[in-house]
């Protein structure tokens, strides 16, 4: 399905707003209900996970909950390992899955490992993408690249 089409079923294709559908992965999973996750990792000098949590949930509230009340996972995290309750559920029913799916007798408390770790990578990933992006523009701007 088109990211448009998702964004429509829910509600959150708003044009100019402070709203950044762009920013949620939006998929069809479980059944295909439409599903929209969007990930916030602050630090608990600012926020805990759950206090993360509960802004975006304020954020998408009138638009998400008049389509479906579970259709946005909020999912909050904080740079020292905190996991919030909506991740904590999400993470767990995808641990829950592999384990039933793979054949190779994977348990649950190892395929809740093998998820943590996966999300740990791909922030890992992200984080290390988006210092170099911003590592290469600054050189870029700088003019004295090689000094």
């Amino acid at each position: 399905t088109h990211p448009r089409a998702l964004r429509h079923a829910l509600g959150i294709h708003h044009g100019r707003t402070k709203m950044r559908p762009a920013d949620v992965t939006l998929t069809a999973i479980g059944g295909g209900h439409v599903r929209a996750v969007d990930v916030t990792v602050t630090s608990t000098a600012s926020a805990t996970a759950i206090e993360a949590e509960t802004r975006k949930r304020r954020k998408y509230l009138r638009t998400t909950l008049a389509k479906d009340p579970n259709a946005f996972i909020p999912f909050g995290l904080t740079v020292d390992g905190d996991v919030g309750p909506s991740a904590a559920v999400f993470m767990d029913d995808l641990a829950r899955r592999i384990a039933r799916s793979d054949h190779r007798g994977l348990t649950r408390s190892a395929a809740r490992s093998h998820v943590r770790g996966r999300i740990g990578n791909a922030l890992a990933a992200g984080v290390t993408k988006q210092i170099v992006n911003f590592l290469e523009a600054a050189f870029e701007n700088d003019g004295d690249a090689g000094d």
